[in-house]
């Protein structure tokens, strides 16, 4: 069945998850006043059903739904230097993964994301649903869901695999980058089961005004729980929390794909 897409979608070159819309307020009106946007119905939710799931260095990624569509995308012409519509097969995968600590944790592909045959695709958009995410505690890890789509110029062959190759928490411009990973570290069960307790230090790092963060942080081991690890396994510990990298990768193989 043929769609026409509901939202404006934008290449990530990098492949660089957005997020669905920001807060939206009402025109005309208090602009105190905020509503929350619509998510669509279909759209992946924490505690979805998984129909695939992996768990690699303690990061469970969930594939709730598989399906291959066929869109219209507005692209931009080149040699006619206007926009025009075309048809484009899409695959799109809804995913959702535990989080280990409250940052901005994303998923990230590689050059083989998507493979089938000798087809290789890395390039998707990605819209993640911040909405209803579940966000990590000492108690609990969190878990996020996230729609990856793949515009495809030729027939899939079956079967293929989707590949994540790390999970990463992006740094928040928002935030001072102390408060973050202190932020982090507060809400990391391994932290906190270790008796983690670090301090945090921040320089300027020349980043001209609007072109990033302007300090770099960096933290430094304070206390531990010494009947839990050695001082040497909480450093490691410390480093790899700051690093804000987790490698899989979390591999997944499709026989089939549902098809609308």
């Amino acid at each position: 069945m043929k769609n026409k897409a509901i939202w404006a979608f934008i290449p990530i070159l990098v492949c660089l998850p957005f997020v669905l819309s920001s807060a939206v307020f009402a025109q005309d009106e208090d602009p105190s006043i905020y509503f929350k946007p619509t998510v669509p119905p279909d759209f992946p939710k924490p505690g979805d059903t998984a129909i695939a799931e992996e768990t690699v260095n303690g990061i469970t990624v969930k594939i709730i739904d598989a399906k291959l569509s066929t869109e219209e995308r507005e692209l931009w012409s080149d040699t006619e230097k206007k926009i025009y519509s075309a048809d484009k097969k899409a695959l799109t995968f809804d995913v959702c993964f535990s989080t280990p600590d409250s940052g901005e944790w994303s998923l990230f592909g590689g050059k083989e994301t998507v493979k089938f045959g000798p087809v290789a695709v890395s390039q998707y958009h990605g819209m993640s649903n911040r909405w209803d995410e579940k966000l990590a505690d000492e108690r609990m890890m969190g878990e996020k869901c996230t729609r990856f789509i793949f515009d495809l110029d030729v027939e899939i062959e079956l079967p293929l695999t989707l590949t994540f190759e790390q999970a990463v928490a992006i740094p928040r411009e928002r935030f001072h980058p102390c408060e973050e990973i202190l932020d982090r570290f507060a809400s990391n069960q391994r932290a906190v089961a270790a008796g983690l307790n670090v301090g945090c230090s921040e320089t300027p790092n020349g980043n001209p005004p609007g072109i990033g963060f302007p300090f770099e942080s960096s933290v430094r081991l304070d206390r531990f729980d010494e009947t839990v690890l050695t001082k040497q396994e909480a450093h490691v510990l410390m480093l790899e929390i700051e690093s804000g990298v987790i490698y899989g990768p979390w591999v997944f193989t499709f026989d089939s794909i549902r098809e609308e």
